[in-house]
């Protein structure tokens, strides 16, 4: 429809196209949802009207007059024109797509194989105590159980189970145990920080290495938010110059 299409009419003021279209973008999109089709449209132009109304009301009564209307309007004007500023400054941004390929070669550790363990584990407080529970693990005395029973980590709730975890996930020494382990392997106590614990890795899961069509969408995204923030922070820099912010 003709952006200059009046819809509606006030007096001699016209509501036109234009006016609801401002309208729309100005709304949240999952309140906006709500008025699709031709009565959400009806719905929307009703409601611009009543705010026109009230608008005509206010200067109609000399509110617009008063100094806390003059001080509340300048501070939403100010705050619109620097909102308006700031979505034109990031929309000026973009990211070529040299720019995404450039980052996904010289990131290649990011997007390669990602490894996963999935692991039990039993924590105790001193060695001498661990040792006789892994000697009754090895010879045959369930796992979960004796979680259940000895281990001081609320995981002993479920019999010890961690679930699945990657690299950076778990303390260093605990961490190269349960990644060196093959599945069903049971570790002798291994101590960390927080005791002793004897692991049992139940399950391995290794990611490939995702191809750049994969991640290309993710990375432009990534690449467009740091971009913006970093034409942000440059402009407010450059004003605080410029205006001799103290």
């Amino acid at each position: 429809m003709n952006e200059n299409a009046v819809l509606a009419k006030i007096g001699d003021l016209d509501i036109t196209q234009r006016d609801v279209d401002y309208m729309k973008k100005s709304m949240d999109k999952r309140l906006l949802s709500q008025f699709s089709g031709a009565q959400g449209e009806f719905y929307l132009l009703q409601e611009l009207v009543n705010q026109k109304l009230m608008a005509l009301d206010a200067k109609d009564t000399g509110e617009v007059e008063k100094d806390e209307f003059k001080f509340e309007f300048e501070s939403m004007k100010d705050n619109f024109i620097s909102q308006y500023m700031i979505k034109k400054l990031l929309e000026s941004v973009d990211v070529t797509d040299e720019e995404i390929r450039k980052f996904y070669d010289e990131n290649q550790d990011s997007f390669g194989k990602m490894e996963t363990v999935e692991a039990s584990h039993i924590l105790v407080g001193d060695l001498k105590k661990a040792e006789e529970l892994y000697e009754k693990i090895i010879n045959g005395a369930d796992f979960a159980e004796i979680a259940k029973e000895n281990s001081t980590c609320p995981s002993s709730r479920q019999g010890g189970d961690l679930g699945f975890f990657g690299k950076g996930q778990m303390v260093k020494e605990f961490e190269d145990v349960a990644f060196s382990l093959n599945i069903g392997d049971v570790s002798k106590p291994v101590k960390t920080q927080f005791g002793y614990h004897i692991i049992k890795l139940t399950d391995k899961n290794t990611e490939e290495k995702k191809e750049f069509e994969e991640v290309k969408d993710e990375l432009r995204h990534t690449l467009l938010a740091k971009k913006q923030q970093e034409a942000y922070v440059n402009k407010i820099n450059q004003l605080r110059d410029k205006y001799d912010v103290k």
